[in-house]
């Protein structure tokens, strides 16, 4: 009785203390790790051109600028030609405004090494109070802000189209682009849009907001999905013959913790077919 009695002890405390380690690992570790995934996206019209996509950043009051300067480290390692950034810049920037320096914010933006940044609005940069401030931060950092709007990088062969935000913004206006020699990214927030950017010309569909479910937890993933990231979650999906890379991000929302969800740069190389 006794053996039986400290068995079941010995396994409760394996459950226990796996699952201990489950959390620790979700709230301490791994929402500060970052890695870097690596897309090839085939087009006819590119030439070579390396874009590093970041996005979902939800910097907050607990964020040092350290975690802004390995971002920036990163991206500078991978000596892009141009520079995208998905939207959700700040998690509530009306909670934390109090405890965020926009001025160094910006100056780590700047030494961002690439000659073409773009950028467009997420949710939280709406909802959460930002808008005053974001348009003039990422300006200030370099970065030009689109919003339903296209950048045409003729030496690179490349239109950027930038969304409004799905959710908060006024996306009803999908830009319809030509299919000349430009190969045309369509920058957006929300990924659920992305056979109706296939429709209106992109070549390459870029978006962000899932966090990939954020807390991975098997057969209960979509429950963590937000509203316009619910049928694309993370990685590389074919929209009718039109590739869509959906980043997990790199910050978190509502909890500090991440699950099976790596924060993430992407990394994509074009090139002739």
């Amino acid at each position: 009785m006794k053996r039986r009695l400290l068995r079941v002890l010995w396994g409760l405390a394996g459950v226990l203390l796996v699952i201990f380690g489950v959390f620790f690992y979700a709230w301490q570790i791994e929402p500060s790790l970052l890695h870097t995934v690596q897309y090839e996206v085939k087009t006819s019209h590119a030439v070579p051109v390396k874009i590093a996509f970041f996005t979902d950043t939800h910097f907050g009051k607990d964020d040092t600028p350290d975690r802004l300067a390995r971002i920036v480290e990163e991206i500078n390692a991978q000596k892009p030609n141009m520079v995208l950034f998905g939207g959700d810049f700040f998690d509530s920037y009306w909670r934390d405004a109090s405890q965020i320096d926009v001025n160094l914010i910006a100056e780590k933006l700047r030494a961002i090494e690439a000659p073409y940044k773009y950028a467009v609005w997420g949710n939280h940069d709406i909802g959460g109070g930002a808008v005053r401030v974001y348009e003039q931060l990422m300006e200030a950092g370099g970065f030009t802000l689109l919003k339903n709007e296209t950048a045409e990088i003729g030496e690179l062969s490349v239109r950027v189209v930038g969304m409004d935000d799905w959710m908060l913004g006024e996306p009803d206006n999908v830009l319809r682009v030509s299919d000349d020699n430009y190969t045309n990214i369509f920058l957006t927030h929300e990924p659920d849009d992305a056979p109706l950017f296939a429709e209106n010309g992109a070549d390459l569909i870029l978006a962000g907001h899932t966090h990939g479910g954020q807390i991975f937890v098997p057969f209960f993933g979509q429950k963590f999905l937000p509203p316009g990231g619910r049928h694309y979650v993370k990685g590389q999906y074919d929209i009718d013959g039109v590739p869509l890379v959906v980043s997990c991000g790199i910050g978190t929302t509502k909890l500090p913790a991440r699950f099976l969800n790596i924060p993430e740069i992407c990394v994509l190389t074009l090139s002739d077919q």
